[in-house]
């Protein structure tokens, strides 16, 4: 789950890439808040003095090496990096919306569940009907 903190300022270098990816990002952040806060503060801290690899073309990075890529990225540098203060607002904020669509999204999937049971109960019903006049 670090990684997504990470991936969240790749997502701000490139700009708004799709709704499902600000939605996973932001979600697995908040996730990983539960899990390892201070890993993942130290992850987003990193990422965002590091450079993406968005927009580039996939062919020639899969010809690179890990380490290349890696220095290429500035996700070579060893040691910790120092937090500023505008890091810690940007993760507060960003982690103020990871909470926010984890929690909305679990409101959505317990309103549909019901209808998916229900779905899923019909069709089991159906399907037994069927059988049985077979």
């Amino acid at each position: 789950m670090r990684w997504k903190a990470w991936h969240r300022r790749l997502l701000t270098v490139v700009g708004i890439l799709s709704v499902a990816a600000w939605v996973l990002n932001l979600g697995g952040m908040a996730g990983g808040l539960l899990i390892a806060p201070r890993r993942v503060f130290r992850a987003f801290v990193r990422g965002r003095r590091c450079e993406s690899l968005y927009g580039r073309e996939l062919a020639p990075l899969l010809d690179e090496s890990v380490a290349a890529l890696r220095a290429a990225t500035g996700t070579d540098a060893p040691g910790p990096v120092r937090a500023t203060a505008t890091d810690a607002a940007l993760f507060t904020a960003a982690m103020v919306g990871g909470v926010t669509v984890g929690l909305v999204s679990f409101a959505l999937m317990t309103a549909v569940l019901p209808l998916g049971l229900l779905n899923a109960w019909r069709k089991r019903r159906h399907d037994a009907r069927i059988s049985a006049n077979a």
